[in-house]
């Protein structure tokens, strides 16, 4: 697993992988809350896989179960399981996500896996159906769990953690609101306890940057910032999907290679777009929050909020997609004329300055 772990680009530990992973191998539940970008995949990951027994039968029986708030999230999850595995013979990571066809997912899933890794949706439709038999699972991952109660799964997490026999219970979170604090009370058993948030939000490696821009003027702007900036990669985050498709046909249009993600894509289209971003081949993507949480990749150079999200927690998720592994990254976030507010908000929130963008075509400060 060492060398997997390098081949992954981890060159020692994180403070949350170094704090869960002792805890999380000696069987004890886990309350995890840490930033963006820390690590929490691999800091449960490595004690899961490590523990798993080889199954000798063809049918393998679930031992494991994560549970995740978004397709992407759950392909990159279970991409990073397969690759922690490459030395491994006989131990099978299955992907249980909604946007594909159930019946065509059934059959994929006829010899059962070792780790299956998927939204909370999908997974309780398996589990009705009985296609998914957790007998003998002893473990269970919740994986961003405030995105998840965020998006309405609280009711769905509870019924799949009732149908588990005894088990260890993880729990990773990048923020700890009133809702997570409930549920890890009512799912935990006298838990190992980490809080890392305020100090990793500290450490933001991207540098953030603000403009002042009216609407008709983002379009030029981000166009400009582009070209000017001519990141490897970058992402550029939109408040709604009609914004994102927008966005998209406008750089196009102007020669970018840019496509989108957002919720109402097919399946097969985000996953070759996504596939595509993280080869490197495609230079920009433009995304809704869908692309905020959890996602690593690692060349993304440069991030631009067209617009201040609308739940400002957002916004740390959204910067966190660059600076990654200790590399450089920068975070351009665009601001109505008066929006002050939200330029101290986004000091609040990282406790980091953000500098005014340096091109005259910025507009100037506004006080």
């Amino acid at each position: 697993m060492r060398a997997a772990l390098i081949r992954l680009g981890f060159q020692k530990l994180t403070a949350v992988q170094e704090l869960c992973i002792p805890q999380a191998s000696a069987g004890r539940d886990i309350l995890a809350q840490a930033s963006t970008g820390s690590g929490k995949t691999a800091a449960y990951l490595i004690p899961v896989l490590e523990s798993l027994p080889l199954q000798s039968e063809k049918k393998h029986s679930v031992q494991a179960l994560i549970l995740c708030p978004s397709r992407e999230l759950a392909m990159q999850i279970a991409e990073v399981s397969r690759t922690l595995l490459s030395g491994r013979e006989g131990i099978r990571t299955a992907l249980l996500c909604g946007g594909t066809d159930l019946r065509m997912q059934i059959r994929s899933f006829h010899n059962g896996a070792d780790v299956v890794v998927g939204t909370p949706g999908r997974i309780l439709e398996h589990l009705r159906r009985h296609t998914l038999k957790p007998q003998e699972c002893r473990t269970l991952v919740l994986d961003e769990a405030d995105e998840m109660l965020s998006m309405g799964f609280l009711e769905s997490i509870r019924t799949i953690s009732g149908q588990l026999p005894d088990h260890q219970t993880m729990l990773f979170s990048a923020t700890y609101p009133e809702p997570v604090q409930n549920l890890a009370r009512s799912l935990l058993h006298d838990p190992f306890e980490c809080h890392l948030a305020s100090d990793s939000e500290k450490q933001q490696h991207a540098d953030q940057y603000y403009l002042f821009a009216a609407g008709r003027d983002r379009l030029p702007l981000l166009r400009r910032i582009l070209k000017e900036a001519h990141p490897a990669q970058a992402i550029v985050f939109c408040n709604t999907r009609h914004e994102c498709d927008g966005v998209q046909r406008n750089l196009s249009e102007c020669g970018f290679a840019a496509e989108t993600i957002h919720s109402e894509m097919d399946q097969k289209v985000r996953t070759r777009i996504m596939k595509s971003f993280r080869a490197g081949s495609l230079p920009v993507l433009v995304a809704t929050d869908v692309a905020a949480r959890g996602l690593d990749i690692g060349a993304v150079e440069l991030v631009i909020n067209l617009e201040f999200p609308e739940e400002a927690q957002s916004y740390v998720h959204r910067i966190g997609r660059t600076g990654r592994r200790e590399k450089p990254g920068k975070a351009v976030t665009f601001l109505a004329p008066g929006q002050n507010d939200k330029r101290l908000l986004m000091k609040q929130l990282t406790g980091q300055d953000a500098a005014l963008w340096p091109h005259p075509a910025a507009g100037k400060k506004q006080r």
